[in-house]
């Protein structure tokens, strides 16, 4: 029960880290394009081939209903302020992403087979092809969220599969082992880049924890916990980059307590750090 409870959260995007579903929001952001695109030409392709063979609405209205509900996709994708979202909120789109990209590959499907009623050899084995590259392009667009592009493996090549399978004709067969083979090493490597991605997303978090950790240290004193004269700077060179883009001025006061200034900059902060110590007692 653990593992497949383990499978639901994985599939449910509940259980990856938030690091990670954002490294995967924005990698798939430059994907959806070619997606769509993909998807359109495809069926354009497919409808093209079947026209005055299939009836006027399978290959006219519904592609083209197809590309409409693309376009909105895209609109979509592109007018949300990806830099501003929160982690409920890029958890919500991809969950969006996955159950539209599970819906369109299931119309997809239901409509191509519908096509295959119509035409002559030439036609049907169109529609062989269509749907083999269609699944197979769409996974590699999904491979940095491999949830939905294994979502999308499933619905579309179990049908697939049985349909060819137990068509009869012994060259559909073959090509249907041909691409159930393929479509099985394509899921192994997916899964691989899938591993190789979410540890390189821990690694970087990790150093990114580990700078800023070392940032504090650097930026602390070590007898007083206070802030030192580097984060001082910082701060500075951060304001002064600010009142740039502002076109404002800001002033700087130094004072010199008891004179110490000139003994730290002489001999450094360690050899003073008693002195400091007596002087704050």
């Amino acid at each position: 029960m653990s593992r497949i409870r383990r499978m639901i959260d994985w599939f449910t995007l509940a259980s990856v880290p938030k690091e990670l579903l954002v490294a995967q929001h924005d990698e798939l952001k430059p994907q959806i394009p070619l997606l769509y695109a993909f998807l359109s030409l495809n069926a354009i392709g497919v409808a093209y081939t079947h026209y005055g063979l299939a009836p006027f609405w399978m290959t006219v209205w519904v592609p083209s209903i197809l590309g409409a509900a693309t376009v909105l996709r895209l609109v979509a994708w592109f007018t949300r302020p990806f830099g501003t979202m929160s982690i409920l909120a890029v958890r919500r789109h991809l969950r969006i992403t996955m159950g539209l990209g599970a819906l369109l590959s299931m119309i997809y499907l239901a409509w191509a087979f519908g096509l295959d009623a119509y035409g002559h050899t030439l036609q049907h084995a169109h529609i062989a092809i269509f749907i083999a590259l269609t699944v197979m392009g769409c996974s590699f667009c999904l491979t940095r969220l491999p949830q939905s592009a294994l979502c999308n493996i499933v619905i579309v090549t179990v049908p697939y599969v049985l349909h060819y399978a137990f068509s009869g004709n012994p060259v559909y067969v073959a090509i249907t082992l041909n691409i159930l083979f393929v479509t099985l090493v394509m899921v192994r490597v997916m899964l691989n880049s899938a591993s190789s991605f979410e540890a390189l997303v821990r690694t970087q978090s990790e150093l990114t924890r580990l700078n800023h950790e070392m940032t504090g240290l650097a930026h602390t004193d070590a007898l007083t916990g206070l802030p030192n004269r580097r984060q001082f700077f910082a701060k500075l060179d951060e304001e002064l980059r600010r009142d740039e883009e502002r076109q404002g001025e800001v002033v700087v006061g130094v004072i010199d307590l008891d004179r110490f200034k000139v003994a730290n900059d002489t001999l450094g902060p360690k050899p003073n750090q008693p002195v400091e110590a007596r002087r704050l007692s």
